[in-house]
């Protein structure tokens, strides 16, 4: 994988989600599903994550620049 650009907007949002850079890394690495992003050029990765009584989801939402690859968490 190329190295990961991490915005202050990602960082934040990894802050208020309580979420590690190698826990967004992870669901770079094995997402559950992939889908085409909201965002021009984007993709959008997902992982299931929690408990059976308490799950959720957590998606991650990347930009492949020509030159570099941009991570937003959101």
């Amino acid at each position: 994988m190329d190295k990961l650009i991490w915005t202050k907007h990602s960082e934040a949002k990894m802050n208020f989600y309580r979420l590690s850079k190698q826990r967004v890394r992870r669901v770079l690495n094995s997402p559950k599903r992939i889908e085409e992003g909201i965002a021009p050029n984007t993709i959008a990765m997902m992982q299931p994550a929690g408990s059976k009584k308490h799950p959720y989801e957590i998606w991650v939402m990347i930009q492949q620049n020509a030159d570099k690859r941009r991570s937003k968490r959101g």
